[in-house]
């Protein structure tokens, strides 16, 4: 997520002239302006949180910005694959019009606003001293507080603070689900909700062990001791005083997700009691989450990038103690050998495996397209939020989509992100990009896909009415049944407790 935010926020326009002005309380915002198009960037929303604020929940400006150029890009927050000395807390906004529908990702006829927010150990650093210190999920906390800024200040720009969707792909979906279910789903801004609909892209319901668990203290511990602060009495306030470069060398002691152990992530959001009250699956089976309407759904091969870097694992028993190790200690061995026989043993482990619809072709290693299937459903989908959401009552109206656009595509087929080139960048101006982004559009005014249009693209049904999605090719989209492996989810359903990460 953190690489793509940056891709985003990479959206500068040839030629720009200044000329795009814009006030706001305490500020006077001087933009850029190209073809009625009006660009701002690098808006602080919070304070920075250096020095005594590191680690700290994000605290709102207390000095007005007066006449400020809002014409540079902004650097990324910290990151562990890519990291620019910037700590600051920015947004980037790109739109002109009178009361136009916004949205927090994504490019189109309407206003839309990229903020940074904390990642890695910056923003999601677990440990009791953490909790204790009602520090955790600091990077939720960030992108709450830009929400804010913009129920704030998004009129000024010309876009109606009734009209917010909040997007997200890969980890920013899970943050998606992460805001509506925020403090329980509860927490209001002014008496009022930030957002009025969600769009999640390949993620959603990620479920997680508490921040304070055994797992994650190893994580707190480890930071600490290659921050140079074992000996330290107050561990934490050590954390915050260490120098930039020894905290973010400490915190990317962590494995890559491009790496032997791909998603056995290390920072991510937790359970802490006060801000997630509880692991994602369970506040979506309790309703614990604002039920805003939904566009939910995965590209095809979610998992194969992720199945590269363990040739190793070519058996049953070898994938078992895999997960066991880096993804899931409290599921057992039966469990695991379970999870991982629904989706086939001998030859069919390759033939109905992902990259789909290939046969034997793209094994590249024995057991590569059965693990790179597991991986992509046991992160990505989109059935555990949407079959959680509607066992319960004020289930939100849910539109669920499969993308296909990238079949062929070697040993990766439609992979993860492939939403991002195909549907933002438009690398093909094919028919995919074209019904997606209209669709994506439709929903942002109408909150409904279909919008008021007829004729143009087939209709897309709630998932709710027969459990329906819509799959989308390079060059048509269909209406199909949504009952992919359903031994494996199914599997997921009853156990998700043991897939906790």
């Amino acid at each position: 997520m953190a690489i793509l935010r940056t891709l985003l926020t990479s959206f500068l326009f040839a030629e720009l002239a200044l000329g795009a002005i814009v006030k706001i309380p305490g500020a006077t915002l001087n933009g850029l302006e190209e073809n009625d198009v009006e660009s701002f960037s690098a808006i602080p929303f919070a304070q920075p949180p250096v020095g005594s604020l590191r680690l700290r929940p994000p605290r709102r400006l207390t000095e007005p910005l007066g006449d400020f150029d809002a014409t540079n890009s902004a650097s990324p927050c910290p990151q562990m694959i890519v990291s620019l000395e910037s700590e600051n807390l920015l947004l980037k906004l790109v739109g002109k019009a009178a009361n136009l529908p916004f949205t927090q990702a994504v490019s189109g006829p309407f206003i839309y606003v990229i903020a940074n927010y904390r990642v890695n150990g910056f923003g999601f650093l677990p440990g009791k001293e953490v909790k204790e210190a009602d520090a955790g999920n600091l990077g939720l906390l960030d992108q709450r507080l830009a929400l804010e800024w913009v129920a704030d200040n998004i009129a000024s720009f010309g876009g109606d603070t009734a009209k917010v969707t909040i997007w997200g792909e890969s980890a920013g979906a899970w943050s998606v689900f992460n805001q509506m279910s925020l403090y329980g789903g509860e927490r209001k801004y002014k008496d009022k909700n930030l957002f009025r609909g969600a769009i999640m892209a390949s993620g959603g319901v990620l479920p997680s062990q508490p921040i304070d668990s055994p797992k994650a203290q190893q994580v707190y511990d480890r930071v600490v001791h290659h921050a140079g602060c074992d000996g330290a009495d107050d561990t934490l306030e050590c954390l915050r005083q260490v120098d930039y470069t020894t905290y973010l060398n400490a915190v990317s002691t962590a494995p890559s997700m491009l790496s032997y152990t791909a998603l056995g992530l290390t920072y991510l959001p937790r359970p802490d009691g006060r801000s997630l009250p509880d692991s994602g699956e369970v506040l979506a089976k309790q309703g614990k989450y604002v039920p805003v309407p939904v566009i939910t759904g995965n590209q095809e091969d979610e998992g194969t990038m992720f199945a590269l870097f363990q040739s190793n694992l070519t058996t049953t028993d070898g994938l078992v103690d895999y997960l066991k190790q880096y993804y899931y200690a409290g599921a057992s061995q039966s469990e695991l050998t379970d999870l991982i026989e629904t989706y086939g043993t001998g030859l069919e482990a390759t033939t109905q495996n992902s990259p789909y619809g290939t046969g034997t072709k793209n094994e590249i290693f024995r057991g590569y397209k059965r693990r790179a299937a597991i991986l992509g459903d046991l992160f990505f989908t989109r059935r555990l939020f949407l079959t959680a959401a509607h066992a319960g009552k004020n289930a939100p109206a849910s539109w669920a989509y499969m993308s296909s656009y990238a079949t062929g595509t070697p040993i990766l087929g439609t992979f993860h992100g492939a939403d991002i080139l195909q549907v933002f960048f438009a690398i093909k101006d094919n028919y995919a990009a074209r019904s997606i982004r209209t669709h994506f559009v439709n929903f942002l005014c109408d909150l409904d896909p279909n919008g008021n249009r007829t004729g143009q693209y087939p209709f897309w049904p709630k998932w709710e009415d027969g459990q329906k999605l819509m799959r989308f090719y390079a060059d048509r989209s269909e209406t199909i049944d949504d009952d992919f492996r359903i031994d494996s989810f199914a599997w997921v359903k009853q156990n998700s407790d043991a897939i906790r990460l």
